[in-house]
């Protein structure tokens, strides 16, 4: 039977539903760069011009599904993957913005190393590598990628050596679950001067750190350490989620007296404009002797955030010297401790005495929540502190812990602090929970 079109006609018909393949060729790589690495590898079986089109994509990201698992062996598993990473690594030949890997490893750490050799040689800017099994000890070679711009490492291993001299254009560090000891970090991060963005969660092998870093504008740690010292004449905002260091007692390291150790651990944050201070960096910042006002006056300082123990009356004198020296805070956070046995009191007497008379402590406070609020004398002794002294205040919100019961005791506290004189003339107590 005679074909009902011409053969020019079903080429040409052919060419017009082949429509992709008549893409200008960074058209094509940006579409393969959204596509699973194993599928942009498979495009090379299409036809002639598609075989080698992927190996010029930008970004390659590798997880444990970018190859099949046709076996319950973890072992199996990682070397079919480790073959395919190989042959993805060999053959791509163009230069790479980014690579991004998070894989379970067990027994394959020599080929990474020699992927992050291969990195180094495309000039990348971003890395990501995550690992679940064993802790990776990253290679020196990682150093040699000296055009990086973020580096993201998860359960790895941080050692110094001589090539370790830091990223020139490095300016977002993060690092998760990683171990490293504190002449390590402060090598990395001192000898990374564009540094402008840095995270350490959970990472261990140190209990003190010391950040000195030029550029640096946002910092974010969550993990335990014993004590932070700064030099970032930039930082903006920092995020001080310090947890207890095993069951021993703060250490000392610079035999400074208790007298001027909270000068000198704050001293690095006069400049921030928003910080969160954890409950375990507060009763560290207890130990030392709180004058009536730091020496440093934190005028950019615009929102507080902090944990506190309000059973724990020697907290305050901090609190108060924290709140003196920042006259410019426009917002305040304060959250109570999530574990522990809950009491209710309500005798006239304040748990501790906060100041009776007006000052002008709050210049400029305009919010405050009360979060986790259990109706300790503490807590109420500290809202009506908070209400006579904000003399801008428009919101108070204070949120209930979820188990304080719903009884007549819920109805006195409320009313005591809603009698509490209030110096704002606009001030609105919000109370929830």
């Amino acid at each position: 039977m005679a074909s009902e079109y011409p053969s020019g006609q079903m080429a040409r018909s052919s060419q017009c539903l082949d429509r992709i393949s008549t893409l200008q060729i960074e058209l094509i790589t940006c579409i393969l760069t959204f596509v699973p690495i194993r599928d942009a590898v498979r495009t090379s079986v299409l036809s002639w011009d598609w075989r080698y089109k992927w190996m010029t994509i930008p970004k390659i990201l590798i997880r444990d599904s970018s190859v099949p698992r046709v076996s319950v062996a973890d072992r199996e598993h990682e070397k079919r993957l480790v073959d395919f990473v190989n042959h993805v690594m060999l053959l791509h030949f163009d230069k790479l913005y980014k690579f991004d890997m998070e894989i379970y490893l067990e027994s394959s750490s020599n080929d990474v190393d020699r992927w992050i050799h291969l990195l180094a040689r495309k000039l990348v800017e971003e890395v990501v590598l995550g690992f679940s099994g064993s802790r990776y000890t990253v290679p020196s070679t990682l150093f040699s990628c000296q055009y990086l711009r973020q580096l993201k490492l998860h359960h790895c291993i941080l050692k110094s050596s001589s090539r370790m001299n830091g990223f020139n254009s490095l300016v977002d560090l993060y690092l998760h679950g990683v171990t490293f000891t504190y002449e390590t970090i402060r090598n990395l991060i001192s000898n990374s001067k564009q540094l402008q963005n840095l995270t350490l969660i959970h990472c261990d092998g140190f209990d003190h750190l010391s950040i000195s870093a030029p550029n640096l504008r946002i910092f974010n740690f969550n993990g335990p350490c014993w004590e932070i010292f700064f030099n970032c004449p930039k930082l903006i905002e920092a995020f001080m989620g310090l947890l207890p260091v095993g069951t021993g007692v703060m250490i000392n390291q610079f035999g400074i007296s208790k007298t001027h150790m909270l000068e000198l651990i704050l001293a690095g944050l006069r400049r921030v404009e928003m910080l969160f201070i954890s409950e375990h960096f507060m009763e560290i910042l207890a130990i030392c002797v709180a004058p009536k006002k730091l020496r440093t006056t934190y005028y950019h300082l615009r929102d507080l955030s902090f944990v506190i123990n309000f059973s724990n009356s020697k907290l305050f004198p901090i609190v108060l010297c924290l709140f003196r020296s920042s006259p410019c805070l426009q917002s305040l956070t304060i959250f109570g401790p999530s574990i522990g046995q809950f009491r209710v009191v309500v005798e006239d007497e304040f748990g501790f005495d906060f100041p009776n008379e007006e000052e002008i402590i709050f210049p400029e406070l305009e919010t405050i929540t009360v979060s986790e609020f259990r109706g300790l004398n503490n807590e109420l002794g500290f809202v009506k502190f908070i209400l006579v002294n904000a003399v801008k205040l428009h919101t108070m919100n204070i949120i209930w812990y979820p188990d304080v019961p719903f009884d007549h005791r819920r109805s006195y506290i409320l009313e005591r602090i809603l009698q509490f004189r209030r110096t704002s003339t606009t001030a609105v107590v919000n109370i929830a929970g």
